[in-house]
């Protein structure tokens, strides 16, 4: 109904919405009067409306009010004929309680017939939440026996497991159509699938060799000779009845029997105390065949130290010559031989102690040099240190040779009658590069001291050329002279 058709006391439907919304909102300390006004004209409203809704209105009471015709009115007086007034009802309706957790919601359509009220849940309150007890497990199982109980519980751990088992079963497809080539993939796909494998497959097999360098084969080496140390807990008899089917040589020590008995190669043992070095010294007619076999003929990249094929040790030769494998990966065999490149490690090592089966022995440290193991690291030229016997004017002349080339001066003397231990290990300054150290017998009646005071670095020490093109340098010995054992 529009403001101008609109008769004095009566309500269009937004007034009466926002006077009803301001009645249920109304707090309660306005006045009584004002709260019974509001009540009334809302009451009003819902029970009869304007002119054009009141009879659909007045029909939710359940009775219809019949309209009274107006009475006629003269043309010159038109009073406003006052709206009927209906007294509410004398119960009036409980207000909401504001913790309830429902609150009345007025219809949207006012037009007078019978709708239901339409109410709607209100969020809970904190305390509401705190009140409400949630069942426990035991709640739930009060009545379960203890057989149905375990049941269930196995029932979900199986259900448990079923579902870790499929994930990890998805999983692990996922994870081989990732990298496997799979039909239907794209070149590209291929290709990165491929390349992905090689990496994997270098990867591990990089990890092994690591392994295999740096903790398989230092173990094997180890194990191998930790229960053979010379020993002379058991006799003769108790070695012989214990290995009878070995035969060993006669005026042997006994002290090595044991180790001989377990390896027939033994020769002797080489030991430098400083230097943690502590091995058996084996001999056979192939001088490759212990640089890849342990003492027990095991395989490994670190071998057993062995003495050259064409020495002999009953009697000495005047050069024993000992080889041993080193590395740059750990200390093991001759590894320990790199200290003599320093006057350090003399001062700390001056004596070496290598026994053969027969007789135990003394060598006092003479000279420690780099040379090459093939013609092609010094113009064509081999430096030969690992003959076995030579004259005495050779052997005279071999001493020279190794004064040129030795790093330091020992103080120790050389006579052309003396016997020599030559130790020789790779190097890695150059390609075929060789760390030797010489050492002569110690004299019979002679002090095993040596004056290490006496030590003086060389300035000036023949190297291989190798050497010397490595650091591009001039090498003055390059037309020196070439000394051949004879």
């Amino acid at each position: 109904m529009s403001d101008k058709n609109r008769k004095d006391g009566e309500f269009s439907l937004p007034d009466m919405r926002e006077m009803f919304e301001h009645y249920t909102s109304v707090e309660d300390d306005e006045p009584a009067v004002q709260r019974s006004e509001m009540e009334d004209l809302a009451r009003r409203y819902l029970d009869c409306g304007d002119d054009e809704t009141g009879a659909e209105s007045r029909q939710e009471s359940g009775a219809v009010t019949e309209e009274k015709e107006p009475e006629p009115v003269s043309e010159s007086v038109i009073e406003p004929e006052p709206e009927p007034i209906i007294e509410p009802d004398s119960e009036k309706p409980a207000e909401p309680k504001k913790d309830n957790l429902y609150k009345f919601i007025p219809p949207d359509d006012l037009s007078g017939e019978d709708i239901p009220k339409v109410t709607e849940p209100e969020y809970p309150t904190e305390q509401a939440l705190d009140d409400f007890d949630m069942p426990t497990d035991s709640t739930f199982a009060v009545n379960l026996s203890e057989r149905d109980r375990g049941s269930l519980r196995e029932y979900e751990r199986e259900v448990s497991e079923n579902e870790k088992n499929s994930g990890s079963e998805k999983g692990f497809k996922k994870f081989i159509k990732g990298i496997i080539p799979m039909k239907g993939d794209a070149v590209s796909e291929i290709v990165r699938k491929i390349v992905f494998m090689a990496a994997i497959i270098t990867v591990f097999v990089s990890a092994g060799m690591l392994i295999n360098t740096y903790l398989i084969q230092p173990n094997i080496v180890d194990n191998d000779i930790k229960d053979i140390k010379p020993s002379e807990e058991l006799t003769w008899d108790e070695i012989k009845a214990k290995y009878p089917n070995v035969k060993f040589p006669e005026g042997m020590q006994l002290k090595y029997a044991e180790a001989y008995a377990q390896n027939t190669d033994l020769v002797g043992w080489l030991k430098i105390d400083k230097l943690k070095m502590d091995f058996p010294i084996l001999q056979t007619d192939n001088d490759s065949y212990y640089l890849k076999r342990s003492f027990t003929h095991r395989y490994t990249d670190l071998g057993n130290p062995f003495l050259a094929h064409a020495n002999s040790i009953e009697p000495l030769d005047r050069n024993s010559i000992i080889y041993g494998h080193s590395t740059r990966s750990s200390d093991k065999i001759f590894s320990k031989l790199f200290d003599y490149r320093t006057t350090r490690g003399f001062i700390n090592n001056p004596i070496i102690e290598f026994n053969t089966i027969y007789h135990d022995y003394k060598w006092k440290v003479y000279a420690a040099f780099i040379t090459n193991a093939t013609t092609a690291e010094d113009n064509g030229y081999f430096f030969n240190y690992v003959w076995t016997n030579i004259s005495e004017a050779s052997f005279e002349q071999y001493i020279a040779e190794l004064d040129s080339r030795k790093l330091y001066t020992t103080g120790v003397d050389i006579k052309p009658t003396d016997k020599i231990l030559t130790l020789s290990t790779c190097l890695y300054e150059f390609d075929n590069a060789r760390l030797v150290v010489v050492a002569r017998m110690v004299r019979d009646g002679e002090s095993e001291e040596v004056d290490t005071s006496l030590v003086k670095t060389n300035s000036n020490p023949r190297y291989p050329q190798a050497w010397y093109d490595k650091d591009k340098k001039q090498n003055p010995y390059k037309n020196a002279n070439r000394w051949y054992p004879n």
